[in-house]
């Protein structure tokens, strides 16, 4: 695994490697994943320049089962959503980051296949995708970022943090149909059999954050 794919891959690796490597245990660690699956861990990130908070984003990992284009097979998801400023202008960033997760093998084999359309999803089915500026090349194996205006995507994040979600969706192999991710934002960390250990931190850091780059 060259670095870029690595570095990319950790946080799904350092979770999978809970559940053993051995071919033997192949039939445990799809059990495990089937237990695992879903939001797997946010945090929040505050991001600075010369003194100033420039970004509020949180930080998301998750395993999901593609029913649309593999058949059930697991995925591992991760990336940030966020809030950007730059100068007195504020946009919003989504980052997606998409493996294919193959546990018949001797070992974890992570293969990174990147979206080609990516966007939230609010209540009601709203989404931002109409107010998407541009998206950006990205270095990382499997990713694609996206940038949207400020609105609506703030307010489907606002609203998804009342509710304790987000929900992400996007494409696979350049296809038609979206799959919805629901990221569950008190989630800190998950066992091998499914048992998520909870918190609000990421929540209150990111409510900071917000308060402190856009002061009312």
């Amino acid at each position: 695994m060259n670095l870029k794919l690595a570095a990319a891959a950790v946080p799904i690796l350092l979770w999978l490697s809970i559940t053993g490597s051995n071919a033997q245990n192949s039939e445990r660690a799809r059990q495990s994943l089937s237990a695992m699956a879903g939001t797997m861990s946010v945090d929040a990130e505050t991001e600075m320049s010369s003194a100033s908070v420039t970004g509020c984003h949180f930080m998301f990992t998750a395993v999901a089962q593609d029913l649309i284009y593999r058949q059930g097979g697991y995925i591992g998801v991760s990336g940030n959503v966020g809030v950007r400023r730059a100068n007195n202008n504020f946009g919003i960033d989504l980052k997606v980051v998409v493996f294919d997760i193959d546990s018949s093998k001797s070992s974890f084999v992570l293969k990174p296949s990147a979206p080609s359309r990516a966007y939230l999803v609010g209540q009601d089915f709203q989404t931002n995708l109409s107010s998407l500026i541009s998206t950006v090349p990205s270095d990382t194996p499997g990713a694609l970022v996206s940038l949207f205006q400020f609105h609506p995507s703030f307010g489907i994040i606002m609203n998804g943090i009342g509710r304790g979600k987000i929900t992400i969706a996007f494409n696979r192999d350049g296809g038609d149909q979206d799959i919805r991710l629901p990221l569950e934002l008190d989630v800190k960390s998950v066992s091998d059999s499914g048992q998520r250990q909870r918190s609000d931190e990421a929540v209150r850091s990111f409510r900071r954050c917000i308060k402190t780059m856009m002061p009312q």
